[in-house]
Formats: C-alpha cells, structure tokens, sequence
C-alpha cells in the first residue's frame, strides 16, 4: 500500500519530536515535496531545492554505480549534520537537518516507528 498524505504527516510529527533534529522534508521520487517541518531560520525554498537536487544526484549514483538506491547519505560538519534516508524505492526521500549530536541510529529507529504506525 503506498503512503498517503497522513503517514507522511505521522513521519514528520515523530521527527519532530526528535530534540536533535531541525527539520525536515519529504520529498517524492520525481523531486515533488509532499510534507515539510523547518526550524525558524531555515530557508524553506532553498533547502527544498537543493533536495530537489540530491533526488537527481541520487539517481544518477543509482544508474552510474549500478547501485540499488542508497539506504542513508549524510554530510557532517562541525555546525551540524544533513541526511538523506530513502524511504522506499517508490515512495522518495527524508531529508534531515540536526545538531551536531543527531543520533542517526535513533533517527533510523524512530523512521522505522513512525511507518509501522503510519501503515
């Protein structure tokens, strides 16, 4: 059964809840944002473009490295952690802001949580 837009809701509520993360936003295969929580402060438009991006790029990695999709993608830096999750082969992306201490284990656990409930 393909997610809707309430277990997209239910997604981004349980991320939320997550102290270590600062946002977050649900993008679909064809690069089409379906649900979105930001801190204030963080330019909507422009990180959902640049996640418009990596849903290209991944492609891309996907076709050129003969790859099946990439479970996780993250970039660290001393302010802060970008990750991008891929939810399902037909369903698209997570793309996470956070703190420097964003646990990836417990975003993983909580991603995991958040779908057996959505379904």
């Amino acid at each position: 059964m393909a997610p809707n837009q309430k277990d997209f809701d239910t997604i981004i509520s349980k991320l939320d809840e997550v102290q270590e993360v600062r946002g977050c936003i649900i993008v679909s295969q064809d690069g089409e944002v379906v649900a979105s929580k930001l801190d204030r402060g963080l330019d909507e438009e422009k990180l959902v473009a640049m996640s418009k991006d990596m849903v290209g790029t991944f492609g891309k990695l996907k076709t050129e490295c003969n790859f099946e999709s990439p479970e996780m993608v993250v970039i660290e830096g001393d302010s802060g952690k970008v990750a991008a999750l891929s939810v399902a082969s037909d369903t698209g992306y997570i793309f996470l802001l956070g703190k420097p201490d964003m646990s990836l284990g417990m975003i993983k656990m909580t991603i995991k949580v958040a779908i057996e409930k959505a379904q």
